[in-house]
């Protein structure tokens, strides 16, 4: 717990401290269009769900090798146990059911419209995702790079895309997600 606590601390100071350019740009996100992405970047991205009444699926990010999908994190805080769904070859942690691994984890409550916004860095040593909360955050997902490739460097430097999966097949609805990629001001995402 103490430290989750001092990473999440340390996200504090990333998160406001990396510089960025473009940071109100927020585009309406496509399903299943890909996006360039480099993993050097910090992607954001805003849902309200399918839903504007209740808590619903949040959709799927899924990063890419040559549009060859490498992970895959699906947003559920519609659960009882506010999960994240990750499919990725390596990636044990969690309960195995229908193709996916199943994190219990904590969502903050979404405002008024039913939107939450999410963080998504990659660095050297792992994955960190988040849900800023003004100056603070609320941890989704910390993992090593080790839990998601047997060569992270390579896993890291492939990475050339994401995209999302928005329309919900059992509702008949789709998500309303924005994005934005965050990269440094000498690179583009």
């Amino acid at each position: 717990m103490l430290l989750k606590l001092i990473t999440l601390a340390l996200l504090g100071v990333l998160v406001t401290s990396h510089p960025i350019s473009g940071s109100d740009d927020y585009k309406y996100g496509e399903d299943d269009v890909v996006i360039p992405y480099k993993t050097s970047c910090i992607l954001r991205a805003i849902s309200s769900g399918s839903s504007r009444y209740r808590e619903s699926w949040n959709g799927d990010i899924v990063f890419l090798v040559d549009r060859q999908e490498v992970l895959l994190i699906g947003l559920h805080p519609e659960w009882d146990k506010e999960n994240l769904a990750v499919r990725n070859e390596f990636f044990t942690d969690g309960v195995y059911k229908w193709g996916f691994r199943w994190i219990d984890t904590n969502y903050w409550d979404p405002n008024e419209k039913m939107e939450r916004e999410y963080g998504i860095q990659f660095m050297e040593d792992g994955l960190m995702m988040w849900i800023p909360f003004g100056d603070s955050a609320a941890g989704l997902l910390e993992t090593s790079l080790y839990n998601l490739a047997d060569n992270p460097e390579e896993f890291l430097s492939s990475i050339n895309g994401v995209k999302f999966n928005l329309w919900h097949a059992d509702s008949g609805e789709n998500v309303s997600l924005q994005y934005r990629v965050d990269c440094a001001d000498d690179e583009d995402g």
